[in-house]
């Protein structure tokens, strides 16, 4: 199962769970990894876990199989 550029750009998180407690982990986690800044980022891999869990309903359907391919540093 691959989300793509087109799906995650769209879908922005971070911001509001980083005012959470430390005793929340993923606010914790926010917070390491966006620093103090206050901004949000894209979700491809939250949005991949939320197919994992909840499945594509209602939120997408699945597309036909095909193949990714990535850039490769020369």
């Amino acid at each position: 199962m691959f989300t793509g550029y087109e799906i995650g750009y769209k879908i922005k998180t971070g911001r509001i769970l980083m005012k959470d407690t430390d005793d929340n982990p993923v606010a914790r986690a926010y917070r390491l990894f966006l620093g103090d800044v206050n901004e949000q980022r894209e979700s491809w891999d939250q949005t991949a876990v939320l197919v994992a869990v909840r499945g594509t309903t209602p939120w997408w359907t699945w597309s036909r199989p095909a193949t990714t391919r990535s850039a490769r540093m020369v």
